[in-house]
């Protein structure tokens, strides 16, 4: 069990190395993938003067284990 998590690691660090050029080169001359880029990376843009009440932001994610 170790070693296929050596690999599937060694396989997603694989896939960053060929595909960030790409995507970086995209993110660079294409407006369509800098716009909302700080809120995607938790930058949120609070409205100021609504009288609004703090807020907490909650993320959550359901992931599923399949055994075969």
């Amino acid at each position: 069990m170790r070693m296929i998590q050596l690999f599937y690691n060694l396989a997603l660090l694989a896939a960053l190395a060929a595909g960030a050029p790409w995507w970086l080169w995209r993110m660079a001359t294409t407006h369509k993938y800098r716009e909302g880029l700080l809120e995607r990376l938790g930058w949120v843009k609070l409205a100021k003067g609504l009288g609004v009440q703090p807020l907490i932001w909650v993320h959550a994610v359901s992931v599923a284990r399949f055994w075969l």
